[in-house]
């Protein structure tokens, strides 16, 4: 990737004030020139998955020939493939006292913004990615967050799914999450990789060499003290041809009280 212009990403459409069959007619010509690149893996049957959860399910219900139609039955956690994780995953309440939204209760506007890469790659399997990694992979880019920035975290990581070296990744941490979060704005954060904090190997192991739970899973927990939502299980982010100046959705499937919900996330590059 290389960094874009200061005035990439920034350009607006401007639409004749001609009635509403000119303005659906520019809009459809601005959307028809837009790249569309699939960050999301597809689910299937083998689908890594954390040992609380059931392997997915994927049968047919009936098909073509004695029914005339085909449809599957699916049976699978929220958690599955990409998905966006909503405050209520990390804890019936905020540190406010009020109660942590679930997945159908989120704005939508949160789900689509302007992308930003950050290129990870360097950082270890069991690495903190800390505040001063995210300045750095800012500064190589040129580029500043403004709230509401969807921030994508590019850790290669995508590239060892179905083995075993899928579950060893960087993550983030309580003060990188916070960050963020309370002090640029920022309401979604993904990841390619299988979780947003480091893998439960290191976290254990920190916490039984110091016996302080503030170890275990701290970046999903910092989502009690300043609710946000993680995306993980992203992929190919590589293909993003810049690191911003593109548009990201990433609305998750609505589900009454849902702790996460599915998304099929894309990002549109023109």
């Amino acid at each position: 990737m290389t960094a874009p212009d200061h005035n990439e990403g920034k350009r607006e459409m401007h639409m004749a004030d001609t009635g509403p069959s000119s303005s659906i007619g520019g809009l459809l010509a601005a959307l028809g020139s837009l790249k569309v690149h699939d960050a999301s893996p597809t689910i299937d049957a083998d689908m890594p998955m954390w040992f609380m959860y059931e392997a997915p399910e994927i049968a047919p219900l009936f098909g073509h020939a004695e029914a005339g139609a085909a449809a599957n039955r699916v049976a699978f956690s929220e958690h599955t493939g990409t998905h966006v994780d909503a405050p209520f995953h990390y804890g019936p309440t905020s540190a406010d006292g009020t109660p942590a939204k679930s997945i159908d209760e989120l704005p939508l506007e949160w789900f689509h913004g302007d992308g930003v890469v950050l290129d990870l790659r360097h950082k270890a399997p069991g690495d903190f990615i800390g505040i001063a990694d995210l300045e750095e992979a800012l500064a190589k880019i040129d580029y500043e967050l403004k709230p509401m920035d969807i921030v994508l975290l590019w850790t290669g990581t995508d590239r060892k799914l179905h083995s075993k070296e899928y579950f060893e990744q960087p993550g983030m941490g309580r003060d990188s999450t916070l960050w963020l979060v309370q002090e640029q704005g920022i309401k979604v954060i993904g990841i390619d990789a299988f979780g947003f904090d480091r893998p439960f190997r290191a976290m254990r192991e920190d916490f039984e060499r110091t016996g302080d739970g503030k170890w275990i899973w701290p970046a999903h927990f910092a989502g009690i003290e300043a609710p946000y939502c993680q995306i993980e299980k992203l992929a190919n982010l590589d293909a993003i041809p810049r690191p911003h100046g593109f548009k990201v959705s990433c609305f998750p499937i609505k589900v009454k009280r849902a702790s996460a919900g599915f998304a099929r996330v894309v990002a549109f590059v023109d």
